[in-house]
This record gives C-alpha cells, sequence and structure tokens, in this order.
C-alpha cells in the first residue's frame, strides 16, 4: 500500500501574442528572459482587453492556483503452485497519475481556449493468470485475464472546439493474453504472444457537451465507444537460430509483427475513423567474435513487407479545417550496427 500526497504550485511569467523582432536569429532560445525584453511596455492582460484573440499584452506576476491531490494505491495478490512448474495468480491493484497543469500553449487568458487542469487518473486492475514451464522446462507458457477500470483518465482531444485537456470519467478494458516460449532444440528458440483488448467508454458525463442541441451525430466523446489507439488483435511471432563457430557465433532471427484496426478519435469520425491494421516483417544476422564474444556485427532489414501506415492521425478541423496523417516511411530499412561490450 502506498500513500501519496502532492502538492503542485506554477509560478509563470505570462505573456500574449508579442511579436519578436525581425530579423530574430534562430539560434537564440526565447526563454524566460527573451520573454520579459520582448514584453516591456505592454500592456496587462488582466482584465482582457476588447481583442478577443491573441491580445498582445504581458503579465509578469502570475500564478495558477495550485494543486494538491491526495490517493492511496496498493497491491493484494494470491499464488498458488499446483507443482514445481505450474503456478496460479490473482491479483487486484489500484494505480494513479498525479493532477497537472495545462500548459497547451493556445490555453491562455487571451484565446478561446479554456484552461483547464486535470484531476487525478486511477486505474483498478483485477487479473487472473498462470505462469508455467513445461515439457522438461524447454517451453514456457503464461497467460492471463484482466479487467481495468480507468477514472478521470487524462486525455488531450484535438476536435470541433480545437486542442482540449479532458479528464474523461470512466472506461472499461478488458482482455487476454497469451506468451510462449519455446526451445525445441539446442540454439533453436521460438517465441510468440497474443493479445485481445476490448475497450468501452462507459461515462462521458460532462464532456458531451459539443453535440448541437436538437441535432442528430455526437461531439468528440462518445459514450460506449471504444477507446483510441487500442487494437482489438495483436500479436507477434519471432525464431531464433545459433550456431557456433568454435569462438564465434552466428545468430539468424526474424519476427513478424500484426497489429489490428484501432480508433482515432473518443467517437467515430469522418473521414479518419481508424488507423490500419498493420503487419511487418523485420530480420537479422549477427556475427560475435573475440575471445568473449565481445565484438558484435548485425546487419539487419525492417519492414521487409514494405507497410504503409499512418503513426498519427489528427483532426485539425477546430484550428485550420484540416486533417493529417503522419506517415511511416513505408520502405524497407537496411542497416548495419556494431558493438563493442566490455
Amino acid at each position: 500500500m502506498r500513500y501519496t500526497r502532492d502538492d503542485k504550485a506554477d509560478p509563470f511569467v505570462y505573456a500574449g501574442a508579442f511579436i519578436k523582432p525581425t530579423p530574430w536569429d534562430p539560434s537564440i532560445y526565447i526563454g524566460e528572459s527573451e520573454i520579459l525584453s520582448l514584453s516591456q511596455g505592454l500592456p496587462s492582460c488582466f482584465p482582457r482587453g476588447p481583442i478577443p484573440f491573441f491580445v498582445h499584452c504581458a503579465d509578469t506576476e502570475t500564478t495558477r492556483e495550485n494543486l494538491k491531490n491526495s490517493e492511496v494505491g496498493g497491491k493484494i495478490g494470491l499464488q498458488y503452485h499446483t507443482s514445481d512448474d505450474v503456478m496460479l495468480y490473482g491479483s487486484y491493484s489500484r494505480g494513479f497519475k498525479s493532477g497537472k497543469f495545462d500548459l497547451e500553449f493556445l490555453h491562455t487568458d487571451d484565446t478561446p481556449f479554456p484552461q483547464r487542469p486535470l484531476e487525478p487518473e486511477i486505474l483498478d486492475v483485477f487479473e487472473l493468470g498462470f505462469k508455467s514451464t513445461l515439457a522438461e522446462r524447454s517451453l514456457v507458457l503464461n497467460g492471463a485475464l484482466f479487467y481495468n477500470i480507468w477514472t478521470d483518465q487524462q486525455v488531450f482531444n484535438v476536435g470541433v472546439n480545437g486542442p482540449e485537456f479532458f479528464n474523461l470519467p470512466e472506461s472499461h478494458i478488458w482482455g487476454a493474453e497469451l506468451e510462449t516460449n519455446w526451445v525445441p532444440a539446442e540454439h533453436w528458440l521460438l517465441s510468440a504472444n497474443f493479445g485481445y483488448l476490448n475497450t468501452e467508454l462507459t461515462d462521458v458525463t460532462g464532456i458531451d457537451f459539443d453535440v448541437p442541441a436538437g441535432t442528430p451525430g455526437h461531439g468528440d466523446f462518445q459514450k460506449g465507444h471504444e477507446l483510441p489507439l487500442s487494437p482489438e488483435f495483436s500479436g507477434n511471432a519471432a525464431v531464433d537460430r545459433d550456431f557456433d563457430l568454435g569462438g564465434s557465433r552466428l545468430g539468424l532471427h526474424a519476427d513478424l509483427r500484426y497489429q489490428s484496426t484501432s480508433k482515432v478519435k473518443f467517437s467515430p469520425q469522418v473521414p479518419i475513423d481508424e488507423y490500419t491494421s498493420r503487419t511487418e516483417v523485420n530480420a537479422h544476422v549477427s556475427y560475435a567474435f573475440g575471445g568473449d564474444q565481445q565484438y558484435e556485427v548485425v546487419l539487419f532489414g525492417e519492414n521487409l513487407t514494405a507497410e504503409e501506415y499512418c503513426v498519427e492521425i489528427q483532426d485539425l478541423r477546430g484550428v485550420s479545417g484540416s486533417f493529417y496523417c503522419v506517415p511511416n516511411e513505408g520502405e524497407t530499412r537496411w542497416g548495419v550496427r556494431g558493438t563493442i561490450s566490455f
């Protein structure tokens, strides 16, 4: 069990949309002293002037209200060994992340975006599983079922109102994991992992306010929707083969990684509703030599299937009226890596 008391203060220098001098040396870091210098002579930001957006103003003595949080977390579990090689377990644990200030650069007193400090988020985790070593200890097989309750999750969302921070009231996650490592013969290793995930927003009270009254549809958060970036299925498999060359070692490795589709946002979105599924194949050849095999050279190939996908998809309608995709390289990458151990 753990008790945490967390007090945070955020004294800061606040400067509105002052105009930096031209030309400006890009090598100069605009820190506090530069901000104070550039903002000399600007009017106070408080109260807000007649211009509602990006007011040219500055205040050097401003302090956000302190954040004070106290939480209790911990873990309790039970293990039962059915034999020397098989162990069953069950556990409950509670973890938390401290509250924090809203420091997003658009969230200031001279813009229409709200400053929204975040409350602590809490995760309650229930887990049942087993761990085992079988087949004369050549096979490791582990599995688990879990159920999570996520309360006040701290999320950042760019939606119809622009970039905003929220505490997502509650979501539930349940799933299963299976892990295996097998040594079928000397110098061989086969491994595989599989995961299933089911997620649901169970409470969006207070943050589903952006649905226009009397109109069909939904806002940025929809009860019953999946959590973003949570693929239903994921897995990987790998094979390794070593060759003893009398003082040196040759290693061959290949692996496959799969991830199913996942949602981009906390509600259905058009045209950026899902991240596509992806399958990547990687391989490498290594050669270790020296008295203690302290030298190693590795030739590797990554993404041999030249899989193309978006690493990040974002909705910027509230800021620029556009969407964007940050793509992966979408091509096979070859390289050589050397290491020295001592």
